[in-house]
């Protein structure tokens, strides 16, 4: 069947494997935490995203207050006004 050999390799490899097996799960509790530690760091760091809103918060701000803004707005008004006359329909904003 077997030679003794054979079965101590095969010993071998099993305890090699066991042993392992332990130092991969005594390795998975600090990984874990470390990767839930950058996941909360990452999660916190919203600078990228607040510096967004504010660019957008300002730029929404200028075009509000732009002077020609009221020029355009009227003049849009007017075509739609013109195109309603031409087609009976008010073409989308």
């Amino acid at each position: 069947m077997y030679d003794e050999n054979a079965v101590r390799d095969f010993a071998v490899a099993i305890h090699n494997a066991a042993a392992a097996e332990n130092g991969f799960r005594a390795a998975i509790p600090p990984q874990l935490s470390r990767a839930e530690e950058e996941l909360m760091q990452a999660r916190a760091d919203t600078r990228a995203q607040e510096e967004a809103r504010r660019k957008l918060a300002r730029i929404r701000e200028r075009h509000r207050l732009d002077p020609h803004r009221k020029l355009a707005d009227s003049d849009l008004e007017q075509a739609l006004q013109d195109w309603k006359s031409l087609t009976g329909r008010i073409p989308p904003k």
